[in-house]
């Protein structure tokens, strides 16, 4: 997958845990269903941009939805 395109599916995986929080979390931690698309979002990050590596770490320990959010908006510009 280009670079181009990647940057396109990780920032549509985003939106669609932000759009659907209700389905991807349990309270304020992803569930079961909200890891596999995290999973895929921290995937792709690691291609493109490993120094985000320690910050990811740290958000597999506490998988919150404001931790998640200001990382992709840090690093992505979404939400």
């Amino acid at each position: 997958m280009r670079k181009e395109k990647s940057v396109e599916y990780v920032r549509s995986l985003i939106l669609k845990l932000y759009d659907n929080r209700d389905y991807y979390f349990y309270g304020d931690e992803l569930n079961s269903e909200g890891w596999k698309v995290f999973g895929e979002i921290i995937y792709h990050t690691l291609k493109q941009m490993p120094w985000y590596r320690r910050r990811i770490r740290d958000l597999r320990r506490k998988p919150t939805y404001e931790n998640i959010f200001v990382f992709t908006k840090e690093a992505y510009g979404v939400p």
